[in-house]
């Protein structure tokens, strides 16, 4: 799903400093673009969230703020970096109520079993 355009990421973003962290190469910005939108997408499916109506604005600048951040990142600005990806994780929090950069912690498990109290494990080791 694409919630970022190459030209909002540009009008988010000085001129000079677009140039410079994308060397002048729109490609450069447009990766930038699809890794942000995979972190969000990846993020909603691991939280099993879904986007509130109306918030289309938001997840905009979620996307935007992330994709700056690989760029930054991509060039070893670190501290730039930093800030625009946690400006990218308080949006999310601020959408959803959670930290997308937090451990996963308490996940349902897929399948479960129940034995009964007098079930023998087998002992693989003599096999």
């Amino acid at each position: 799903m694409a919630y970022l355009t190459l030209d909002e990421l540009k009008a988010d973003m000085d001129p000079q400093i677009y140039a410079q962290v994308t060397g002048g190469d729109d490609t450069v910005a447009e990766w930038a673009i699809g890794r942000a939108e995979a972190w969000f997408a990846a993020y909603l499916i691991r939280s099993d969230a879904l986007l509130p109506s109306g918030s289309e604005g938001i997840v905009k600048q979620i996307a935007s703020k992330r994709a700056q951040y690989e760029l930054y990142a991509r060039n070893e600005v670190e501290d730039i970096a930093r800030d625009k990806r946690d400006d990218a994780n308080e949006l999310v929090r601020a959408l959803l109520g959670d930290d997308p950069a937090a451990p996963v912690h308490n996940q349902n498990p897929a399948a479960s079993v129940k034995t009964s109290s007098d079930y023998t494990p087998i002992d693989w080791s003599t096999f």
